[in-house]
């Protein structure tokens, strides 16, 4: 599946004092039903130098990236670590004039109904109480 781009929809950037006019931005969402860690393969991954690519959990919790042309495999195949949780957003942002169709492909998107990355585990201890005396 082709990624989702339009030159007319929102626009974004991630490092400061650069214009914003020249990047276009993408984004999709992944809803796994009951999976506890969904992870992402992408089937074509070929961005251009100055391109990037984000994972991340809802309200920006635990991000993966920038993910760049510096990331780009002899296969052109991607597989990006899981996340914890069911539903994550895949952002690419790119500039305008690098902008070509077809550069990234998400492939398959798994989701892991095993806590095999013991993310349950973690989010129990960062949730406990500690008790001072």
């Amino acid at each position: 599946m082709p990624f989702p781009l339009t030159e007319d929809g929102p626009r974004k950037i991630r490092e400061y004092g650069q214009s914003l006019t020249n990047i276009l931005f993408g984004a999709a969402v992944f809803n796994v039903p009951d999976a506890l860690s969904v992870g992402i393969i992408f089937s074509h991954y070929d961005v251009p130098r100055g391109a990037a690519v984000f994972v991340y959990a809802p309200n920006y919790q635990y991000m993966k990236g920038a993910y760049t042309d510096e990331n780009i495999l002899p296969s052109h195949q991607l597989a990006l670590p899981h996340l914890p949780g069911s539903m994550f957003y895949v952002e690419y942002n790119v500039p305008s004039e690098q902008y070509k169709p077809n550069q990234l492909a998400i492939g398959r998107v798994a989701g892991g109904i095993i806590d095999v990355f013991g993310f349950q585990e973690k989010n129990k201890r960062r949730n406990c109480c500690i008790r001072s005396m």
